[in-house]
């Protein structure tokens, strides 16, 4: 009678099996975080974009009607919008009916902005808000450049909020290479990478390394709505 052997791993090959899995992993790993880090700064682009629209297409509806611009710097100015000084004051009334400038509204027809809801604003890691709420920092994504009408369109409108802005924002006469502080702790990429939006409704993501104040805000000496060098920014 023929008896076979049967032979299962042994430990050894079997932690030869474990090491060269890990090794595989550890070096897929940075291409696979990178992919997917990509693949939120297009998704969060796309929103972004939206927004633009979205504020344009009111700009447009309004000014037969002699009502003022919705960006952020006419908004600021605007006693009826409620003056916004911060990220979350200037979405909360964009969101609201334009009299209760602090909650949003369900009903789109007298929404300010109809095309913005709290899921607009958002990315991954960031929590929408209910509608009919009052939103917060932790529901929206984005921090504010204070631009106007007369603003440039390669001036950014939208930066993704991990980037804390502690100081106005303006053009350099001179390239620099320095790259700008990110917040680690704030999504959706924390220290990684940042987004933004510009005036003109151009969308842009860079790494951390290549995050610049020259790739922000570009070269030249652009002079703010208020006929200063420098841009505000409503990180919040």
């Amino acid at each position: 009678m023929n008896i076979k052997n049967s032979k299962g791993f042994t430990l050894v090959e079997m932690l030869v099996v474990i090491a060269i899995i890990s090794v595989l992993a550890a070096a897929l790993f940075p291409a696979i975080s990178n992919a997917l880090s990509s693949a939120s700064a297009t998704a969060l682009k796309q929103k972004g974009r939206g927004i633009w629209v979205a504020i344009t297409s009111s700009n447009m509806e309004r000014e037969p009607l002699n009502l003022g611009s919705l960006w952020p710097y006419e908004c600021s100015e605007d006693a009826d919008a409620g003056s916004p000084g911060t990220a979350v004051a200037y979405f909360n009334y964009l969101l609201s009916d334009g009299s209760t400038t602090t909650k949003t509204t369900d009903d789109t027809d007298l929404r300010v902005v109809a095309d913005l809801t709290p899921d607009t604003l958002i990315a991954n890691g960031v929590t929408a808000a209910k509608i009919g709420d009052t939103l917060t920092e932790d529901n929206i994504a984005w921090g504010v450049v204070v631009v106007g009408d007369s603003t440039p369109t390669e001036i950014p409108f939208l930066v993704s909020r991990n980037f804390p802005g502690n100081e106005p924002l303006k053009q350099q006469t001179q390239p620099s290479a320095v790259p700008l502080t990110l917040d680690a702790t704030v999504k959706p990429f924390n220290a990684t990478r940042a987004v933004w939006v510009s005036r003109g409704g151009g969308t842009f993501d860079a790494r951390k390394k290549y995050f610049t104040i020259t790739q922000l805000m570009g070269l030249g000496e652009c002079k703010a709505p208020d006929d200063t060098d420098t841009f505000t920014y409503w990180a919040k």
